[in-house]
This record gives C-alpha cells, sequence and structure tokens, in this order.
C-alpha cells in the first residue's frame, strides 16, 4: 500500500522570473527546475523575463514546452507584471525593495 503523500504544488501556478533571456549558469539551471516543477511535480510553469528582448533562454524555455512571457520593468515600480502567480522567489540581484512593488502574494530575493 502506498502511503505516498499528494504533491502540493500540482496545478498550482509558478513563475520563474529571470532578468534576462540571456543563457549562462544561472538561467540553465532556473530552466532546469521549472522544468522539474512542471514535469515531475505537476505545477503549471512559465517564465517571466524582466526584458522584452530575445535571447537564447527564450529557445531553451521553448524546447522545454515552458511558456516565456518578457516584461520591461520600472523599479520605480510604475510598471506591475500582469499576471499572479500563486508564489513567487527570485532568484536575481535585483534588490528586495523592487519585490514589494511587485503585485505577487510572496516575493523573496536570493
Amino acid at each position: 500500500m502506498s502511503t505516498r503523500t499528494p504533491d502540493l504544488l500540482r496545478g498550482k501556478r509558478v513563475t520563474v522570473v529571470l532578468n534576462w533571456a540571456f543563457l549562462g549558469g544561472a538561467e540553465r539551471r532556473a530552466l532546469e527546475i521549472a522544468r522539474r516543477l512542471k514535469d515531475e511535480r505537476g505545477a503549471e510553469v512559465d517564465v517571466l523575463a524582466l526584458t522584452e528582448r530575445d535571447g537564447r533562454a527564450v529557445e531553451l524555455a521553448r524546447t522545454l514546452g515552458i511558456p516565456w512571457g518578457g516584461l520591461e520593468i520600472a523599479w520605480d515600480g510604475r510598471t506591475a507584471a500582469k499576471s499572479r502567480p500563486s508564489s513567487t522567489r527570485s532568484g536575481s540581484d535585483v534588490p528586495t525593495s523592487s519585490c514589494r512593488t511587485a503585485p505577487f502574494r510572496t516575493c523573496s530575493a536570493a
């Protein structure tokens, strides 16, 4: 008999926020985590870049079947993201004060 607990992320929306569409080590790792959340945990995952420019990270996300969106951010809080994920986790070097202006339920800087 299986005593496996239900996956608490199944069906939850998770947005991975990246500074840009450049594909470096941190971005590659973030996309791998996004893929695992989607494929292994059943979360609804998308990526939001803080730029509308294209790059290799966009190509990789699309190859992995992860929706990608870009949004130019005015760091004084004038521009806000349109999506509202269940939670966010910032892996960027953006100051914590910028998280206070985001319209998300939770936001924390790494």
